[in-house]
Parts: C-alpha cells; sequence; structure tokens
C-alpha cells in the first residue's frame, strides 16, 4: 500500500490479472490530481475490495495563475472537444441515440425484424456497461462476465450475435469461440472479438480461431455500432442463402440475395474485390473505386497494370492471386504505397478461394483496409519501450556504483585492521 502510487513499482509473486500493466497509471492519477490541487487516497482489505477516493477543490481561485488556461475560439468552433465529449457521456448516459446512416439502418432492421438479441461476454464492469448503454437503444443485451457462463446463456435463445472480450477468468475469448464453432445450435452466430491486443498478429490469430471481426480497443460507439450492424447483417445474408439453395429457389431469388449482399459489400469501409480466373475486377465497392478514382465502368474488367498499379505491386499481387487459384488456401499480407499526398500508407489485404456449387475455383474474393495510423501508434510504442529500458538501464547502473565502492574499501579495511580491530568493529 504505501508504493501503490509510485512509478514502475510491482510486488513480486502476488496475484494479478492476466495482462498486467505498465505500472504508471495510479502514478498519473495522483500526477493529475495533484496538479487541481486535489489528493487521491486507497483503502483496501485483503479479498474484499479496495476503494479509491479522488478530492479535489472547485474553481481555479486555488491554482498558480500560469497553470490556468482556457480555451481560445478558434480551438472552440473546431468541434473536436465536442465529438470528445459525447463519446465520454456514453460512460454515463443510461440511453444513447445513434444517428446517421448506421442509426437509419438499425431502425429498419427493427421495423422489418424486431429487436435483435446481443450477447455481450467480458469481465470489467464498465466496459460492459459502456457497452450495453451503446447497443440497448436498438437491441436487447444480456452482459455474462466470462466464456462458462456465456455458454450457460446459450441454452437458451440463441442470440443475433456474440461480442465477447479475449482476456477473461475461468474461460477466455478463444475459449468461448472454440466452443461455439463446434456447436451445432451456435456455430453460425457472428462472433465480434474485443481486445487491447493490436497487431497484425493479434488481428490475424483471432480470424484465424473463426472470429467473424476484430475489434481493438479502445473504440468509438460509431465504430461499435457499424460493426455488430454489418455482421448482423451479413450473417443473416448467408443464412438466407443457404436456406434458398436447400430449398432450391430460383435463379431469380438468389440473384436478389447477391444485390442485398453487395449492398452491405458497397457501404463498408474496408476495400473489396472479386477477380475472375484471368485477375480481372469482376466487383469492387465504393471504397475501392475512390480511392482508384475511376468509375466503376472503367475498372471491371481490367487488370492491375491497366489501373496503373505500380508494375512491381501488380505482379505480387498477381502471384498472390494465382497461389490462392492454386492451393485453394487465403493469403494474408501487408503492403505499404505512396499515397496521392506523396506520404507512405499502409494496407493489409487478404485474399481468398471463391468456389461453385461444383466445388471448383470460380475466382478470388477479398478486402483491404488501411492501417497507416495503426503501424504509426506501434513504433510509437516500440520507441517509448525502448526509451524505457534506456532510463531503466541508466537508473540501474547509477545505483550499482555507490555500493561496489563501499564494498571495495569495507574489503580494504577488513584487511588492514581486520586483525587489530575488536568484535564490535568488525
Amino acid at each position: 500500500m504505501p508504493n501503490l502510487f509510485k512509478r514502475f513499482h510491482r510486488v513480486e509473486g502476488a496475484r494479478g490479472r492476466t495482462v498486467e500493466g505498465t505500472g504508471i497509471g495510479l502514478a498519473l492519477v495522483e500526477d493529475l490530481v495533484k496538479l487541481h490541487g486535489g489528493s487521491v487516497r486507497a483503502e483496501s482489505q485483503l479479498d474484499a475490495g479496495s476503494t479509491f477516493t479522488v478530492s479535489m477543490p472547485l474553481g481555479v481561485a486555488h491554482l498558480p495563475s500560469q497553470q490556468i488556461r482556457s480555451l481560445g475560439k478558434a480551438a472552440r468552433s473546431t468541434g473536436a472537444g465536442r465529438a470528445l465529449t459525447e463519446e465520454a457521456l456514453r460512460w454515463s448516459e443510461p440511453s444513447i441515440a445513434t444517428s446517421g446512416v448506421c442509426g437509419e439502418r438499425l431502425n429498419a432492421a427493427a421495423t422489418d425484424v424486431g429487436r435483435r438479441r446481443i450477447l455481450l461476454v467480458d469481465d470489467n464492469s464498465d466496459m460492459r456497461q459502456y457497452v450495453t448503454n451503446i447497443l440497448a437503444p436498438e437491441f436487447d443485451v444480456e452482459a455474462v462476465t466470462n466464456g462458462v457462463l456465456a455458454l450457460e446463456s446459450l441454452q437458451g435463445p440463441i442470440p443475433d450475435l456474440v461480442l465477447t472480450d479475449v482476456m477473461m477468468p475461468e474461460m477466455d475469448g478463444f475459449g468461448l469461440l472454440k466452443a461455439l464453432r463446434t456447436d451445432a445450435r451456435a456455430q453460425s452466430i457472428p462472433v465480434i472479438m474485443l481486445s487491447a491486443r493490436a497487431g497484425e498478429e493479434a488481428y490475424v490469430e483471432g480470424l484465424r480461431a473463426g472470429a467473424d471481426d476484430y475489434l481493438i480497443k479502445p473504440f468509438s460507439a460509431r465504430e461499435l455500432v457499424a460493426r455488430v450492424v454489418s455482421n448482423i447483417e451479413l450473417a443473416q445474408l448467408r443464412q438466407k442463402l443457404a436456406r434458398k439453395e436447400e430449398e432450391r429457389r430460383s435463379v431469380k431469388e438468389l440473384e436478389r440475395q447477391w444485390r442485398l449482399f453487395i449492398t452491405a459489400l458497397s457501404h463498408t469501409p474496408d476495400f473489396s474485390y472479386v477477380f475472375d480466373l484471368e485477375r480481372r475486377f469482376t466487383y469492387v465497392n465504393e471504397a475501392l473505386l475512390g480511392l482508384l478514382n475511376r468509375p466503376r465502368a472503367e475498372v471491371l474488367g481490367k487488370q492491375f497494370l491497366e489501373l496503373g498499379y505500380p508494375p512491381d505491386f501488380a505482379d505480387k499481387l498477381d502471384r498472390q492471386i494465382q497461389a490462392v487459384l492454386d492451393t485453394r488456401t487465403p493469403v494474408l499480407d501487408e503492403s505499404a504505397l505512396t499515397g496521392q499526398g506523396g506520404g507512405i500508407r499502409h494496407y493489409e489485404y487478404i485474399f481468398v478461394p471463391v468456389a461453385g456449387t461444383d466445388g471448383t475455383v470460380e475466382g478470388v474474393a477479398g478486402s483491404a483496409r488501411e492501417v497507416t495510423q495503426r503501424r504509426k501508434v506501434e513504433q510509437d510504442l516500440r520507441t517509448a519501450n525502448a526509451e524505457l529500458e534506456q532510463f531503466a538501464y541508466v537508473a540501474s547502473h547509477d545505483m550499482q556504483e555507490p555500493l561496489r565502492m563501499v564494498n571495495i574499501y569495507t574489503q580494504l579495511l577488513l584487511k588492514r585492521y581486520g586483525e587489530t580491530a575488536n568484535a564490535d568493529v568488525q
């Protein structure tokens, strides 16, 4: 307890969560509170819980004048503060109004088929409350704390989507996902995994485990709603297509379902595409048309070089698509390209085989998304970690040097006076 607010302090052998922090969170809290003239204290009882109390005086009269800042008119007019405030209020307001395209799509879905049911699995109470507040206006949300309780809930009505954290006690998100994919009743439920683990490795691990989507914390309310709506709609389309195939419905009905599927893909922010066996575009969504800055008629039926792709990059993509056709296995990769403004933009993409009703591969489909900002954050984190390691090394060296000198002089004194000194001196 006396070391609770010290930076980087660790207690060896103590019980903790699966993923530990860096040891600076509470230290930052104390620093911020002190800047406002306040104080923070903690009270804790083993196996019973902890209470943190923050006290800060109202007003600004107690603060030094040089520490008081006010936003100017230009800063207030940008709208950034308003957006951040609205997002922060979602943690406390019981009802969140969805707006824009997502809200319209949700309302239309609710009118047609009623409210959808979401199973939320997260051991953090704040995160459960936050996500529930966002989704509750349009969905029936059931929240549980781990995978075991989630599986017990699935003995009742099957939800339309499972939203699960990765790190949880008793059964984590991957254990829950494996159980769902082996359960005949639940294997078709779309699953979105929530995790603070960023980067390609975590994203690929989630998709390979069978997740339909992977959302990295922290995320915005609009992004969460968009992912939930898109995955439910795509799951509904897959289910409808499966039912129509089983019932041997007409080709006209299948074409209608295909148009609905294309409509859903056209409004996703990711780049979606389909190629034929000659690596010609047979479908591109609106996002990719915007990136290429070409009308659809100029893109369909064309290959990469005809659309101005760099020759080396076009050759790489051609070889990867051919590998998918030959091996019938997906290819996941990432490339860095020069954007229109001259900066380097990073994109991750995937190619997957498209099989016909007879099992033969008829083409290749895939999607891509820009990850420039994510790569920048990862690089900044690596730089910060390197600086922290350097600081720790220097601090350790500075502490060890005085102790080494004391030890040397102690040995010299014992060697010189050890035979004549009395027991107290020794």
